[in-house]
């Protein structure tokens, strides 16, 4: 919200089994929407300019979804997890390999 449309860097890690957070959208507990994911990486991809289908290669733990010709960086992790801070892929060399890459 606020944001204008301008693109923005956005990395999205997702296990396709977390019943928390449901890869198709849900309602949280206070009974609020969240957007499935694709939906929401569909909305960055429009903010940023990106082509379809993306690019997707199989890394150990998931695969990687790398949208072409963004303005911005669009990446969406996904692995057959449940809502975990997952090791495989490691969680914490993605992002940090992520936000490296990003300059203000």
């Amino acid at each position: 919200m606020g944001c204008k449309n301008r693109a923005i860097p956005f990395l999205i890690m997702h296990g396709r089994g977390d019943t928390m957070m449901k890869i198709n959208g849900g309602y949280r507990h206070n009974g609020a929407h969240y957007l499935a994911v694709r939906d929401l990486v569909g909305s960055y991809a429009k903010r940023n300019g990106c082509g379809y289908p993306p690019r997707v290669t199989h890394i150990r733990g998931g695969e990687r979804h790398v949208y072409p010709n963004a303005r911005k960086e669009l990446q969406l992790i996904l692995n057959p997890q449940n809502h975990t801070w997952n090791r495989v892929p490691d969680a914490s060399q993605e992002v940090w390999n992520f936000l490296s890459r990003q300059r203000l």
